[in-house]
Order: structure tokens, then C-alpha cells, then sequence
């Protein structure tokens, strides 16, 4: 639990961003105790979306459908405390000082942010502005700081040493206590109301006045492969977690979690623990209620486990900085690999010669979403089969995946590939019995279409050199 002081301040900037949530938000309340004025924003920085030698765009217009739609749903709730969500696009530090510039905060409010890309714009801030207070807390963690058997910078080397250590630091997962909402915020600075703010900043529900119906319609492709999206508010993400749990699917889960598809064979909790609208100490009051009622078992365990898993992807994140986002990853270790573009488009357009690789392809282009078990077989691939460089994998997740955290994508992805956190030094995943032992009679193929994209042997239709691989005999 973060604790709260007795500071008052006059103004409070509350800086939301994988957090969307007013429910179970310790730093949330803190900022509600502690200013007689509070703006909230959010803003839609630059680099989280634009294209880089790997992808063209680094969200999809299914994941800004999903975004857009979570915010709408904060705005309402704040709407509801007679407060307002204000949106910006731009570059976080040149927004912010001219934000700090004009209203002067005495505290500015965000969740811990665990990779380099999103922290840096919070230290130049502090370095900007020495005499404003800034205030963070690990809102999307389990655990907070100083309730970790280890600092950071002493992280164990592999989950399976992380999780002893938690284990018997902490063995009571199923008590965690959910934080309730704030009843009431204070109101918005009066300065925001008379001058309108700064252009960059607007209500979300202007600025969605501005944009039209774009980004609120649905961006699946219009094909029979389309499945109904899912919602990204808090509202949705709650009746989830409970619907999930009236089931008795806990109890199996760790016999159903590798499934291909289906309803609750997995929890499916990751797109609202993603976006912040569902908290892990949610999940595992639900998990301990849950288990109260009707056993403790190893599946029921399991969840805890997987969770724990993303528990020590934020440390690992934290601990290794740049180093998550580089082609020998921790380890340093050389790494063949490269960018081929005939090889990778194949990859993504689910055109290769392994239908089952081409359905789970197809699955994540068109929903955003895609099994465990999926993610691992399609990222076996792309970096054995396909031998390409295993970053190119990571930037097409992060753009597709509505669940996409940066810190379990990029440190799955280096766990696949054998420049991370896992003690085997990577994962060679055999297609053919994957499909053998999780798609035996071939109904996800047939699902997802895996078998109509498929290019028989060949992968590649030119040399390195572009020249044609084979020449058609003239008749």
C-alpha cells in the first residue's frame, strides 16, 4: 500500500498513462488528499507511435480503437466527480513545460514507469524543475518497492530465483485489499476553464469532436476472421474479472492456459492490466475470493505464478534499461539474425510454409490478440525458421497486441530468442508437434485460415542479391 502524507498543495498535476483506472489507485487517492486543484492529462507522445526501420507505425488502428476508447470511459468517470480528462499530442517534456511554465504546479502525480523511453521525459522534468515535487508509485505492480526481498539493481538473474525469494518474503498472495475509487476530486484549476489551456491541450471530448468517428470505430478488418473487440474500460475490465471467476475455469487453468483459442481457457486479463484499467492486486483479490470459496489448487496457484511473471519483467525492465530494447539483449551475447524483408512481410501477412504459424499470424493482425502460447510458436519462428532479427518480432507485437507492456513483450521476446532472462539461452519451438499437440484436428487453422497463405517450401522468391530464386521454363 503507498502511504500518504499530510502535504497540501495548492495545485496537482496528475499525469495518467498505463493507468486508466480511478478504482484501486493509491496514487490517485494521495494526489486527491493532498491538492486543492488537480489536472489531469494525458498525453500521446510521438515516439509511441510513429514508425521506425522495423515498422511503419508503432500502434495499430486497433489498438488507437482500443486507447481512444479507454479514455473516453476515464473521461466519463471523471465527468461523474465533475472533473475532466485533458488530452496532448507531442513530445511529453515540451508539452509539460509549458504546462508547468503557466499553472505552476507544486506536485506533479504519474505512475512508475519501468522502460528508458517513457522515464526519461519524468527526469528532465525534475531536472527542469527543481523546486516542484514530483511523485510516482508503482500503481501496476504487486508489490511496492520496499516490499521487495531484493533492491533492483540485485534482481535475480531467473524467474525461477525471483519467484522463491517473493514466495517467502510474501506467501499470502489471496489477501490483497482493493483499494475503493475516491468519492469526490478536487476541481480543475480555474485557469484551465478561463483560458482554455494551451492549444496542445484539450478535454478528450473536444478532442474527439475534432477527430470525428475515426479512431472510436472499429479497425478490424472487415473479413469472416473478424471477432467481436473487445472493450478497453474499466467498467468492462471489472465485469471480466468477475464473470471469469464465477466459472470454475481457475481450477483448470493450468490444464487449459496453453490453448489456442476459446473462452476462458486463459484468463484474458492482459489487455486491462495492459492499459491500466485492471490492476494485479485486483486480480488477485478476485483470485483469493475466489479461493476461499472453492480450494486452492495448483492451477488456481498458477495465476499468481503468471502474474509473477509480470511482476519480474517490470524489475527486469527497470534493472537492464537500454538493454531490453537491444539485438544481444542482456546476456551480450552474438546473435545471428536480419532484417529481410520478403522473409518478415511473409511472417506477418501469415504466408509462410507453416499453416500454423500463418493462422496465429492472422489471429493477431486482425483482433490484436493472440494466445501465450501463439506468441511463442509464431516467435520461435520468426527467429529460427525464419532467422530474422528477433527486434523486428518485438516492434510488429508491440504495434498489433492490445495487451502490448513493454516490459513482458520485450523481455518474452529476448527469453525466445536466448539473450534474456532464461536460463536455457533460448527457445527452438518444433512446429509441427505444436501443431500436432495443441491444433490436432486442425480446427484453429481452418479457424484463422492458416493453410490459404501457405507458400508450400519456399521462402524466399529472391536471392539476396533480388535476383529470382527460380527462372519458369519456357515452353
Amino acid at each position: 500500500m503507498l502511504a500518504t502524507d499530510s502535504q497540501k498543495y495548492r495545485l496537482g498535476l496528475f499525469w495518467f498513462s498505463n493507468d486508466l483506472r480511478l478504482k484501486d489507485h493509491p496514487l490517485l487517492v494521495r494526489a486527491a488528499q493532498q491538492c486543492q486543484h488537480l489536472l489531469f492529462i494525458f498525453i500521446q507522445s510521438p515516439q509511441q507511435t510513429r514508425g521506425n526501420r522495423f515498422v511503419a507505425s508503432r500502434m495499430s488502428a486497433e489498438r488507437s480503437r482500443f486507447q481512444w476508447q479507454t479514455l473516453q470511459s476515464l473521461n466519463t468517470k471523471l465527468k461523474n466527480l465533475e472533473q475532466t480528462l485533458h488530452y496532448a499530442e507531442g513530445e511529453p517534456t515540451a508539452i509539460l513545460d509549458g504546462l508547468i511554465e503557466q499553472l505552476q504546479p507544486d506536485a506533479i502525480y504519474r505512475a512508475r514507469q519501468v522502460a528508458s523511453e517513457e522515464k526519461h521525459p519524468w527526469q528532465q522534468l525534475q531536472s527542469r524543475f527543481p523546486n516542484t515535487t514530483f511523485i510516482s508509485a508503482a500503481v501496476q505492480s504487486i508489490y511496492q518497492p520496499d516490499e521487495l526481498p531484493m533492491i533492483v539493481d540485485a534482481l535475480p538473474d531467473t524467474f525461477s530465483q525471483f519467484r522463491r525469494l517473493i514466495e517467502q518474503a510474501a506467501p499470502n498472495y489471496g489477501d490483497a485489499q482493493v483499494l475503493a475509487a475516491p468519492p469526490s476530486l478536487p476541481p480543475p484549476p480555474t485557469e484551465i476553464d478561463q483560458q482554455g489551456s494551451q492549444p496542445a491541450l484539450l478535454p478528450v471530448d473536444k478532442w474527439q469532436a475534432r477527430l470525428g468517428d475515426s479512431s472510436t470505430t472499429d479497425a478490424a478488418e472487415e473479413t469472416q476472421l473478424t471477432s467481436p473487440p473487445i472493450k478497453g474500460d474499466e467498467d468492462t475490465a471489472a465485469n471480466f474479472l468477475h464473470a471469469y471467476f464465477q466459472t470454475s475455469a481457475a481450477s483448470h487453468y493450468k490444464e487449459t492456459r496453453n490453448a489456442l483459442d476459446g473462452e476462458f481457457t486463459s484468463t484474458r486479463f492482459s489487455p486491462w492490466l495492459a492499459n491500466g484499467t485492471l490492476s494485479p492486486t485486483q486480480v488477485l483479490a478476485a483470485l483469493g475470493k475466489y479461493q476461499r470459496l472453492h480450494g486452492r489448487n495448483e492451477s488456481t496457484y498458477w495465476i499468481y505464478f503468471e502474474l509473477l511473471w509480470r511482476e519480474y519483467f517490470q524489475l527486469y525492465a527497470l534493472k537492464h534499461g537500454n538493454k531490453l530494447f537491444q539485438l544481444r539483449g542482456i546476456t551480450n551475447k552474438p546473435v545471428t539474425g536480419c532484417l529481410y524483408g520478403e522473409r518478415l512481410a511473409r511472417w506477418i501477412n501469415g504466408t509462410t510454409p507453416y499453416p500454423l504459424v500463418n493462422a496465429c499470424m492472422n489471429q493477431l493482425r486482425t483482433t490484436g490478440q493472440l494466445s501465450n502460447r501463439g506468441r511463442q510458436i509464431v516467435a520461435s519462428c520468426l527467429i529460427h525458421e525464419l532467422q530474422l532479427d528477433w527486434r523486428a518480432g518485438a516492434y510488429y507485437f508491440e504495434q498489433q497486441l492490445l495487451d502490448y507492456d513493454v516490459a513482458s513483450n520485450w523481455g518474452n521476446w529476448q527469453y525466445i530468442a536466448g539473450v534474456g532472462a532464461d536460463p536455457r539461452q533460448g527457445r527452438h519451438f518444433n512446429l509441427k508437434k505444436q501443431q500436432q499437440m495443441f491444433d490436432p484436428e486442425g480446427d484453429y487453422i481452418a479457424k484463422w485460415r492458416g493453410d490459404e497463405g501457405a507458400c508450400g517450401a519456399v521462402i524466399d522468391s529472391v536471392d539476396a542479391a533480388d535476383w529470382p530464386v527460380s527462372v519458369p521454363v519456357s515452353k
